[in-house]
């Protein structure tokens, strides 16, 4: 697998690991999903233990087509000697503004600054227990 093909390989699983973690977040309405992870090429540090990525998360919500980006980062910790996900530190929007001030295509420059308060943070453990598909019962998750 070439760096473009795990870059991608990456933002999708973040993309999958945000959206799991926002649902049923005050602040993220039932119906609201994200589309996809933007990385800033300036902005990835590739690390011996993981990586860390700052860039835009691509989300949209039912009832319309129009999809807005926000900003993100995500730091990934991989286990001693392996290729598996130990922890993560995600965040997700500025807190000083509201969620959705910025259409799809029309994103700052790769260096816009990232939010100095995040609107969304979590930080954890990977555990099996914690992920699901959109078709699992989302009673009782994150």
């Amino acid at each position: 697998m070439d760096e473009s093909e795990q870059l991608q390989w990456l933002c999708s699983g973040l993309e999958y690991l945000l959206g799991d973690l926002l649902h049923g977040q005050d602040g993220w309405s039932p119906g609201q999903w994200v589309d996809g992870i933007l990385p800033a090429m300036d902005r990835i540090t590739a690390q011996r233990d993981g990586i860390e990525l700052y860039g835009f998360a691509v989300w949209g919500k039912g009832g319309t087509t129009q999809q807005w980006v926000d900003p993100v980062f995500a730091a990934v910790r991989l286990a001693p000697s392996s290729d598996v996900v130990e922890g993560y530190d995600v965040r997700f929007g500025d807190a000083s503004r509201p969620l959705g001030q910025c259409p799809y295509g029309r994103r700052g420059p790769t260096g816009s600054p990232m939010p100095h308060e995040w609107r969304f943070s979590y930080l954890g453990p990977v555990a099996a227990a914690e992920m699901h598909t959109d078709n699992d019962d989302r009673e009782g998750s994150l």
